[in-house]
């Protein structure tokens, strides 16, 4: 990673950051619910790449993914009481 790379990202996050902040508290949350859905939904992938990368055993690796998991959800079900 260089200075542009590092540019580059800088960028991005604030123009996502700058879509995200006109979302409504209701759309938030949808977009935090589908993101829930898809962790769910490819939990056993996403499991899979923690003990590929890191040598994390598999238990541990899909404990993690649970966690993000639940820390997504409560988060979109704290935007709705927004």
């Amino acid at each position: 990673m260089n200075a542009d790379d590092i540019r580059f990202a800088i960028e991005k996050a604030d123009a996502s950051q700058e879509a995200w902040a006109r979302l409504t508290a209701r759309a938030r949350s949808e977009v935090l619910w589908n993101w829930h859905r898809l962790i769910i939904g490819h939990g056993d992938d996403l499991g899979a790449i923690l003990p590929a990368e890191m040598g994390k055993p598999l238990a541990e690796a899909k404990s993690e993914i649970s966690h993000a998991a639940a820390y997504v959800q409560r988060n979109a079900e704290e935007a709705n009481r927004i």
